[in-house]
């Protein structure tokens, strides 16, 4: 229930900035392209495009509470406690890089560009009347799944190496989670509702997959 609710402050928030900022341009390109039908989809599309910013901040600001909500999940259902603990990789102690400030500098420089040029693609695209909301989950796909996981990596703050090699390690898996996941997130408002159901699939797919693992290491002994 509190997912839904920060998704729906999130998503109310969202529409506020949105109407006073991209939707007098959505609602030009829709009018020319549509006529009269224009304003009919760029008030959908508006809705769609909100509901993109709204779902991705709430995946990223309710780590906690889905975290607390598998754990209750799983305990009343009498899963035994090792299991659960499995929901959680154990963390490393954080290794700090020497650098000199010139190379730090160079990085982040780097690093925020890269960002910079990738927002602003999926920016572009996402413009796009309907089609484009959907072209932008989808070529998000494994970013979307992997923020499903990333409660099931202990510790976010001690684990940026690890969790980028686990990134791209298991990218097949990230993206076939995404691509379910952001499907079902398409829908404003049910959003809310999804991703509690999403992060509860994600935990179940861990504890299937650590059980598996155990057992195959079981039997090769």
């Amino acid at each position: 229930m509190i997912i839904f609710l920060i998704y729906v402050s999130k998503f109310l928030l969202f529409t506020l900035l949105y109407y006073f900022t991209l939707f007098p341009f959505v609602l030009g390109i829709s009018t020319v392209l549509f006529g009269p039908l224009g304003i009919t989809i760029a008030v959908v599309h508006s809705m769609l495009h909100v509901n993109l910013y709204a779902t991705s901040v709430t995946r990223v600001g309710c780590l906690g509470h889905a975290a607390a909500i598998l754990e209750k999940l799983f305990t009343d259902k009498g899963t035994p406690k090792e299991n659960i603990r499995r929901l959680h990789q154990p963390a490393y102690p954080v290794v700090l890089e020497k650098r000199n400030w010139t190379q730090s500098l160079s990085i982040f420089a780097a690093k925020t560009m890269a960002h910079f040029i990738i927002f602003s693609v999926l920016l572009c695209i996402s413009l796009i009347p309907i089609i484009g909301i959907v072209l932008a989950k989808l070529l998000r796909s494994a970013p979307i799944g992997y923020d499903y996981y990333l409660i099931h990596l202990a510790r976010r703050k001690a684990l940026e190496k690890r969790g980028r090699d686990e990134f791209y390690r298991e990218i097949g898996k990230f993206t076939a989670f995404g691509i379910v996941s952001g499907a079902l997130e398409l829908i404003p408002i049910l959003s809310g509702i999804t991703i509690t159901s999403n992060f509860l699939g994600s935990g179940i797919c861990v504890l299937e997959q650590s059980q598996s693992f155990e057992n195959s290491s079981l039997s090769s002994i």
